[in-house]
């Protein structure tokens, strides 16, 4: 946000001449307006300093237009600020930059609200009706609730269209999912400003502040945590910017933030490690899987999620990740982890209808063979299509395909979740979810296949207890979803075993 000065302060409260006769409650709405219009100025404008002449000139309009959009936000607001109160609308209480919000288009909420561009309300209709909504939400994680955490955020999405003020309560003590928060960060990128509050337990608001996510969520946290000791390793927010927003010509030529990502990755994950157990770091194959999964998924995101916009490797993305110590209800102590990757664009599935011809038969043949067994799904298809997507082997890249090194990102990323996750005894309790269209693959710990490591080998993964693709996938590994995801969401949480991580430290690679 552009930085407000206390001269600029002192110059925008001044009253002009010809406000002198107004009321407070209306100084206060034009010194809102004032403050929103200088900002809104700041942020859209740029010096033309060194410039050439061709975009000295285009900047010079830039600059104008913003200039002039700063001189419309404060006189819409001295318009209403002297209205007479009679018979109009008492909008002291509405922030001025919500006044002059306007629909944007969002790939994310357009999914999660069919129509959203015909149901989306001007706020001067709002203002008559004054409506408000109140969202309680509720086992917010699609580790163990994808629909009810689905049907969550869509009442959100759906809350942005009409309500003038929206709150939310957020049910749950502790974090039980990263995913969906980097899906809430990403749908308040585009929408109005209606969210003006949201109660969460210290210990949830404290994840999302180690997290970096209450900036991007719009939600301000107390931060006066009850536990004096250190209780939550976090790996905050890394994110690449909104697809399409890139104005430099050659980014292929930048310092790629994904190398910066995987690194980082890497240090929070060995330092989750040493809090379980002394001196464990993760071998040099963990640290090339890691790298590998965060290079391929990320790499992915950026190539493929967007190819409406025809250009190339220009998706965005957001990854995050935690680690939480917890008490069991037997008042036993336990290390909780919780990474995601997000990719918002098209879905696996439709991404995939655009593969080689020879793969495009074999998915045929495979959906052809178990569609019957979903039932009644009505995006049947589409499950199947994702599931297959998951091989090794298989890409909508046909140069990749050709020179056959396509389609090993998700066998690492399961490699990973099944080397991290695993316990000894009755201590298991890891998930991995995928989440994309209407499509929730969720993959408990022991519906996840051993992968034995050889070099070369191709890794199945048919969600089935015999992995194999004959046999149709789990009935409870595939959930459809009656929300949309335009995007791809990877989410796992699992905890961490002292006694199998000292088994299995001296484990070959």
């Amino acid at each position: 946000m552009a930085k407000i000065t206390y001269e600029d302060r002192a110059r925008l409260f001044d009253p002009l001449d010809r406000d002198r006769d107004l009321d407070e409650r209306q100084l206060r709405v034009i010194r809102s307006a004032r403050l929103s219009g200088l900002r809104f100025k700041r942020r859209n404008s740029r010096q033309i300093k060194n410039l050439p002449p061709k975009i000295k000139r285009a900047i010079v309009g830039q600059n104008r237009a913003a200039i002039s959009r700063q001189r419309a936000i404060v006189q819409a607001a001295r318009r209403k600020a002297v209205a007479s109160n009679k018979g109009s609308i008492q909008h002291e209480s509405v922030d001025a930059q919500l006044m002059i919000s306007r629909y944007r288009r969002s790939i994310l909420l357009d999914g999660l609200v069919q129509g959203r561009d015909q149901k989306w309300k001007a706020f001067s209709k709002r203002l008559r009706t004054r409506k408000s909504q109140h969202i309680e939400i509720e086992n917010f994680s699609f580790v163990d609730a994808p629909r009810r955490t689905m049907e969550a955020l869509s009442r959100i999405a759906h809350a942005e269209t009409e309500c003038l003020q929206v709150s939310m309560d957020f049910l749950e003590e502790r974090c039980l999912d990263v995913g969906p928060w980097l899906l809430l960060a990403i749908m308040r990128k585009d929408m109005a400003p209606v969210i003006e509050g949201a109660f969460m337990h210290q210990s949830l608001s404290k994840v999302i502040s180690e997290l970096k996510l209450d900036r991007s969520i719009g939600i301000m946290l107390n931060k006066t945590w009850p536990t004096p000791t250190p209780d939550v390793w976090a790996f905050p927010v890394e994110e690449r910017r909104a697809s399409g927003s890139t104005d430099d010509a050659t980014p292929h030529l930048r310092p790629q933030t994904i190398e910066k990502v995987g690194t980082n990755m890497v240090k929070a994950i060995n330092h989750w490690l040493k809090q379980c157990v002394e001196d464990q770091n993760l071998t040099v194959h963990g640290q090339k899987l890691i790298l590998k999964i965060v290079g391929e998924t990320l790499d992915n995101a950026e190539r493929h999620s967007r190819p409406d916009l025809g250009t190339a490797a220009d998706g965005e993305w957001m990854v995050s990740g935690f680690m939480a110590r917890r008490n069991s209800e037997a008042g036993d102590q336990y290390l909780r982890c919780h990474l995601a990757f997000l990719s918002i664009g098209t879905s696996i599935a439709d991404s995939i209808k655009d593969c080689p011809l020879e793969i495009a038969e074999k998915m045929g043949d495979y959906v052809s063979l178990h569609r019957s067994h979903l039932g009644r799904m009505k995006y049947a298809d589409a499950h199947l299509r994702t599931v297959y997507a998951l091989q090794d082997g298989v890409t909508r890249d046909e140069r990749a395909f050709s020179e056959d090194r396509s389609g090993s990102g998700f066998g690492s990323i399961l490699a990973f979740f099944k080397d991290l996750a695993g316990a000894d005894g009755d201590k298991l309790d890891a998930t991995l979810s995928i989440v994309s269209g209407n499509t929730c693959l969720r993959i408990p710990y022991d519906l996840a296949p051993e992968f034995l490591g050889v070099h070369g080998e191709t890794r199945n993964i048919w969600l089935n207890e015999s992995n194999d693709g004959k046999i149709p996938p789990h009935h409870d590994a595939v959930i459809e979803l009656e929300r949309r995801l335009n995007g791809t969401l990877i989410t796992m949480a699992f905890n961490l075993d002292a006694d199998y991580l000292k088994r299995t430290a001296d484990a070959p690679d």
